[in-house]
């Protein structure tokens, strides 16, 4: 069922562009004299509408057309799609046949540009294997083109190569963008919106898309906050009980990572050295006086004991005991991120699509 057809100048007509009495003024021109047709195979058109009032241009005889039908939901989604597209200042078109350097054809259920930049958004409601789906990823990064994937059903691998979401809700209640964390969630999570990275209704995702918004990893040029936190920890070496750098909080693109220990920044000495810098000389507990080294001895970094040098390890079952306003929080700090905490932060946090605050 879909929603463009060309006329005999060959120009494009969308039917949800059509006000009412255009669009009975169409339909009533072409059953006189079939001047509509069909862009997939050239056939001629009917104009009808669904149930759920949706207006579409379907094959007056089917004939030798392999396009295959289309459901309500698919056609919701593209509509959605061209809307957001065309606010964000995006040409955008439906059902738009190409070809591959190599001579393999495709057609994308939308395919928007802006200036030098083409995007494919295919929406896939029935069930295709990973492989089929990286299959025609490919198609369109040979064409010089970014293909976007909305994909009803989950478990899809999570790549920088392969942006895509999952597809949750109905045409009753609404659909919206589920955006995973991992490859293996399942169609029992779809119903769980706390499984999910991140659950957006499904026009906010297109808004986010087309403003650029929707990004793999940190985006660079962000804000990373960090907060020490401190606690005594029992040396069992000299049995004192010396202050230590516990852990640290990490805020970033609207991202709150209680819990971050030391060992994150093993091998980066540049950020670990800021870190320390920003611990107050007159804090009183000596934190700064304790000396923390960067050891590479053991493969981490290490808090020693102020008084005698010995290793202390974090003791991170205290961590799940305590609350976190039990830790003092002795300093913040702030860095502009890099490819270097891109890395880092990706690492640690799980690499994933998301939707950003700030655009690269």
């Amino acid at each position: 069922m879909p929603l463009r057809c060309i006329n005999q100048k060959g120009d494009n007509i969308h039917s949800f562009d059509l006000p009412d009495d255009q669009w009975d003024m169409l339909k009533q021109e072409n059953k006189k004299s079939y001047h509509l047709k069909m862009p997939c195979c050239d056939a001629n058109v009917v104009l009808k509408q669904s149930r759920l009032g949706t207006r579409f241009f379907a094959h007056k005889t089917k004939g030798n057309c392999v396009y295959a039908p289309e459901t309500e939901e698919h056609h919701y989604l593209k509509r959605a799609v061209m809307i957001a597209a065309r606010k964000n200042g995006w040409k955008s078109q439906t059902e738009v046949k190409g070809v591959t350097p190599s001579g393999e054809e495709w057609i994308a259920d939308v395919l928007a540009q802006k200036g030098k930049h083409k995007i494919a958004i295919e929406i896939q409601w029935s069930g295709q294997t990973n492989e089929e789906t990286l299959r025609r990823q490919q198609r369109y990064k040979e064409s010089g083109i970014r293909g976007l994937w909305l994909l009803r059903q989950p478990g899809f691998p999570v790549t920088r190569d392969l942006p895509a979401i999952c597809i949750g809700g109905n045409l009753k209640e609404g659909f919206v963008a589920l955006i995973p964390s991992h490859d293996n969630m399942n169609t029992h999570d779809r119903r769980l919106k706390e499984n999910w990275q991140e659950v957006l209704k499904i026009e906010k995702f297109f808004e986010a898309v087309f403003s650029g918004y929707f990004q793999f990893g940190l985006p660079l040029n962000s804000e990373i906050n960090i907060i020490l936190r401190a606690k005594k920890k029992w040396c069992s070496s000299c049995k004192s009980n010396p202050q230590i750098l516990f852990m640290l909080d990490l805020n970033y693109s609207g991202n709150l990572h209680h819990g971050v220990f030391l060992d994150f920044f093993y091998k980066h000495n540049r950020i670990i050295n800021r870190i320390l810098k920003s611990i107050p000389s007159n804090y009183k507990l000596g934190l700064k006086k304790l000396k923390h080294k960067v050891s590479f001895k053991r493969k981490e970094l290490e808090n020693t004991c102020y008084f005698c040098g010995n290793f202390i390890d974090y003791g991170v079952v205290d961590f799940f005991k305590k609350p976190l306003y039990e830790y003092q929080e002795i300093s913040r700090v702030s860095f502009k991120s890099s490819t270097e905490w891109q890395g880092l932060l990706d690492g640690y946090c799980g690499k994933y699509w998301r939707v950003v605050k700030s655009k690269n």
